[in-house]
């Protein structure tokens, strides 16, 4: 059995990556995960049973040897300036070695006028993989859930109130897991399920004021909602150390959901992919908190 290769497989933000390591080895099927660097969390992959190779997204030689004898590959790269550059390492490589299968983390939204610099990368990448002739399976999330925490979380903590640039706009949201149980789907039915579009979404979409009522109702205490202007929201992220060209994307990101455009769907997709539902806002809030410690909790 030829293993899938997963890159991003120790990314943080979403860890769309990890999670496919790991429902592809509960599945029983062999995973190589591809790392920029040994460490702590590349050692916890091969405990658990993956092949770990290294190599960087814009190291041609490196690719390609790590997708030598791969049939499906998932590319999972950073919000970086060099977006492009990785893809079309990605598809040439992918050419070059006779994958069969590119399934490819893009985003939802890549189509609007108003776009971050990372999403127009993103639509731009969906076109190389096309052009490539390497069947591409593009995923396009709504918003994942875990920004919820990673971003606006430091106040929950300290504030006990959810301060996002959202106004009274509802927001599509997904969780960074269904992601990946979309992505393992199809990579390990490739034949069932085709190259295209795969819109993401939870099962349904919230004001940030719905959010701070399911927050407050885990945390077993109030959490208020307060929409800030967008460029104090900007000022504050960059103060605490958040690269530029992330500030910019997530910046055009909320601009979108200021204007009611980042409510998409809700589709149900992740159902019909995967055979089970999307996991709800409360849920989401359930498991973080399990897997990965109460971060809104002071």
């Amino acid at each position: 059995m030829k293993p899938i290769l997963v890159t991003g497989a120790t990314g943080a933000v979403g860890a769309t990556g990890r999670h496919l390591v790991e429902l592809l080895l509960k599945q029983g099927h062999g995973v190589r995960a591809m790392v920029r660097r040994a460490d702590e969390r590349s050692e916890k992959l091969a405990k658990a049973g993956a092949e770990v190779v290294m190599a960087d997204f814009l190291d041609e030689d490196a690719v390609r040897n790590a997708m030598q004898g791969v049939d499906v590959a998932y590319f999972c790269p950073p919000v970086f300036e060099v977006l492009l550059h990785a893809t079309t390492v990605f598809a040439h490589c992918a050419q070059q070695t006779g994958v069969k299968r590119i399934i490819n983390l893009s985003q939802w939204g890549t189509i609007d006028p108003i776009l971050s610099p990372a999403t127009r990368l993103h639509r731009l990448g969906e076109m190389i993989f096309d052009w490539s002739g390497v069947p591409t399976s593009h995923l396009l999330p709504a918003m994942f859930m875990e920004q919820l925490s990673l971003v606006f979380g430091a106040e929950v903590r300290k504030k006990s109130a959810l301060m996002a640039p959202f106004n009274d706009q509802q927001i599509s949201m997904i969780a960074a897991y269904d992601v990946s149980r979309v992505a393992a789907a199809i990579a390990l039915e490739p034949g069932r399920f085709g190259a295209g579009k795969y819109m993401l979404t939870g099962a349904a979409n919230f004001t940030l004021e719905q959010v701070a009522i399911v927050l407050s109702d885990v945390l077993g205490k109030p959490i208020q909602y307060v929409d800030i202007d967008p460029a104090i929201w900007k000022k504050s992220w960059l103060d605490r150390g958040a690269p530029p060209h992330l500030a910019n994307h997530l910046e055009k990101l909320y601009e979108k959901g200021r204007l009611g455009r980042l409510n998409y769907g809700p589709t149900t997709v992740v159902e019909e992919v995967t055979g089970a539902p999307a996991t709800t806002l409360k849920e989401f809030f359930g498991k973080f908190f399990s897997d990965q410690g109460a971060r809104f909790a002071s």
